[in-house]
């Protein structure tokens, strides 16, 4: 159990690491099932906290409500070791609103208005791209902190259209993933779509509530090893079957609007508030998933095996 997880990511050795976001706390948990916590010192040491993604570089990037910096993590294993910790810097961006530019010039807002929170992704040659919902935009950031909009209008212009940069709109983008070719897969939360960016920035619906017939997992997205597209609804984990013409959904684990808290084989596991998602380097699944119990929030850490499918 990790209390109020906020983020979670695999490095290549299979471990995973969680991070509590409203306790500042980073958790290590090892294949084996061993847990380590890191507690944020009393002079506001710099933890991870929310989106984290793993580089090519074995670099973890995480980013900070609220003050919206995204943070580099060149060495977040030595924050459990005993010599010393290796701090973050800050690539782009630490106060909100709408600017392109380099480093802290830029700004975001990670804050879409409805309790979510944007995520961020990294592809093969380091380049972080972010679902920056408060601006209903999908930013890219070059490994030197570079920030431009690869595509979306800005925090006035919301809408749902597909188009090239700055004539496409998104409502409140959540999960994001980039392909090995550089294909960015946007979750568009407000419009219950998935949404694919080209590298040029130009943008088409793969899915949409209305052309699946059912729920579309927006709130998180990412890609496996072997290129597979994975995201989740609160209750759901879908595999998104990407093709030619567009993308179908195969749901392998929950079921829509039935939560709960147990074990199972594929429609037979139950889940309440899935957060956040990551895959290890083997191909398993990890959620976080929040529970409720009276006036205590806590999280289970679900581990499905893509078997499951």
């Amino acid at each position: 159990m990790v209390p109020v997880a906020a983020g979670i990511a695999s490095d290549a050795d299979g471990n995973i690491y969680v991070t509590n976001g409203d306790s500042y706390q980073l958790f290590k948990i090892t294949p084996a099932g061993a847990i380590s916590r890191r507690d944020r010192e009393s002079g506001g040491e710099i933890l991870p906290r929310y989106g984290l993604v793993f580089g090519p570089e074995e670099e973890l990037y995480s980013y900070v409500w609220h003050t919206y910096p995204i943070y580099k993590f060149d060495d977040i294993a030595s924050y459990f070791g005993s010599a010393g910790v290796t701090a973050p810097d800050t690539l782009a961006g630490g106060t909100k609103g709408y600017v392109d530019g380099d480093g802290a010039n830029a700004k975001f807002n990670l804050d879409d208005g409805s309790n979510g929170r944007g995520a961020i992704c990294v592809d093969k040659d380091g380049n972080l791209y972010v679902a920056d919902g408060g601006n209903n935009a999908v930013r890219k950031i070059t490994p030197d902190g570079t920030v431009t909009t690869l595509a979306g209008g800005g925090p006035s212009k919301s809408g749902f259209k597909d188009g090239t940069g700055s004539a496409a709109r998104f409502k409140g983008p959540l999960g994001i993933a980039v392909d090995s070719a550089g294909n960015v897969y946007v979750g568009d939360n407000g419009n219950e779509a998935i949404r694919k960016v080209t590298p040029e920035g130009k943008v088409t619906t793969l899915v949409s509530r209305e052309s699946a017939g059912t729920e579309v997992p927006t709130t998180y997205l990412v890609f496996d090893s072997d290129g597979n597209l994975y995201g989740i609804t609160d209750t759901v984990v879908y595999k998104i079957l990407l093709s030619s013409d567009g993308a179908a959904l195969s749901s392998i684990a929950g079921w829509p609007s039935e939560t709960g808290t147990d074990d199972g084989y594929g429609w037979e596991a139950r889940f309440r508030k899935m957060k956040c998602m990551t895959v290890t380097p083997d191909g398993i699944i990890y959620v976080v998933d929040q529970q409720k119990k009276g006036e205590t929030d806590f999280i289970r850490v679900a581990k499905l095996s893509r078997d499951e499918e």
